[in-house]
């Protein structure tokens, strides 16, 4: 049977493509062919999965045969691809180490892009901020950092403050405004898509002392479906809440946070880490036990414990066993405003 590998290095202006053939012969052929293009990777690997091909997406930044590499070009890259793959095939052997990358759907792929450009919104208007605060500080005026958006005329009421820097001032505090208003626009497109999307799961995450309907929909972002975790370890490591090991014989170094991974879902439990704990009594147990320890290790640790928590949610699809009834009622009355009004529409 006529077997054929594609390895494909993927750019904003080209696709370098190299194909192995094995003919039923036994003989080898290899081809490479350039193609202009302007598409991204997951875009690329849905449209050749819905002509019935199998696509796998793979992250070169884990093999470090493309990655560390001193010789490094497009066509190279491509060839080593495509061998990867014929070796995966051809041993066919799970734990060879291929580092996959999941292929979201469409509508997941645009709710990934709202969360992303939400993210962004979020660190640009932290930066004016702090921007500003630095402003004001080079000329010795003592003030709190949020106190330059909230009651930005009293500081520009400072005896030391240059005309200069009055003009500045309103005019960054009127661009904080305008990211301040989209990103209410972004927080909104993101819960109805991430409820119209992800329905039960989010009226499941909901139950979570801490986790709002943006909160599920931001997480729900980054799992898509929990059936592609065989074990909650697996999560934790995708989620960015498990540390990097390093073992050698008896030797064990427990080291920070692995950072391959999603993102959001971490910061947006690490935001919530005082509701988590007040609404799960083992948590609040284990800060208690752990009083005097690094203040970050604990928060991460509460983070990774309530991953490990929606792993078992959302795997048996069973509400959240400390469930406060009261603040899922609020949550819900949200979730139905949003239902509604894609019902209207």
């Amino acid at each position: 049977m006529k077997r054929e590998y594609i390895g494909v290095d993927l750019h904003s202006t080209q696709i370098i493509v190299h194909r192995i053939i094995i003919n039923d012969d036994g003989t080898v052929e290899r081809r490479a062919v350039c193609i202009e293009a302007g598409s991204g990777a997951h875009t690329l690997a849905r449209i050749l999965s819905a002509r019935d091909a199998r696509v796998f997406l793979v992250n070169p930044l884990q093999m470090a045969h493309i990655f560390l590499t001193a010789k490094k070009t497009d066509k190279v890259d491509a060839r080593k691809l495509a061998d990867a793959l014929k070796r995966h095939l051809e041993s066919n052997d799970p734990g060879d180490a291929l580092p996959e990358v999941y292929v979201a759907d469409a509508e997941a792929q645009r709710l990934r892009m709202l969360v992303a450009q939400y993210q962004r919104i979020t660190a640009d208007m932290t930066a004016l901020k702090n921007n500003l605060y630095a402003l004001f500080r080079q000329w010795l005026i003592p003030l709190e950092k949020g106190q330059v958006i909230d009651d930005l005329e009293t500081c520009l009421a400072h005896p030391r403050v240059p005309p200069k820097l009055t003009m500045i001032a309103r005019g960054e505090k009127e661009r904080y405004g305008r990211l301040e208003s989209i990103k209410a626009e972004y927080r909104a497109a993101i819960e109805k898509l991430g409820v119209i999307r992800f329905r039960e799961p989010v009226s499941l995450l909901i139950g979570i002392s801490g986790v709002s309907v943006f909160g599920a929909a931001c997480i729900m972002s980054d799992i898509i479906t929990i059936d592609r975790f065989k074990t909650c370890k697996q999560l934790a490591s995708y989620l960015r809440a498990a540390p990097r090991v390093d073992a050698s014989n008896q030797t064990v170094h427990i080291g920070r946070l692995n950072k391959a991974g999603r993102k959001m879902a971490f910061e947006i439990l690490l935001q919530s880490v005082n509701h988590l704990i007040d609404g799960n009594p083992h948590l609040l147990a284990f800060t208690q036990r752990t009083v005097g320890k690094s203040r970050n290790k604990i928060r991460a640790t509460v983070v990774a414990r309530t991953i490990r928590q929606i792993f078992y949610i959302l795997k048996n699809r069973e509400p959240n066993r400390y469930l406060r009834i009261d603040c899922l009622r609020t949550k819900q009355k949200r979730m139905g405003k949003i239902l509604q009004t894609q019902d209207c529409a």
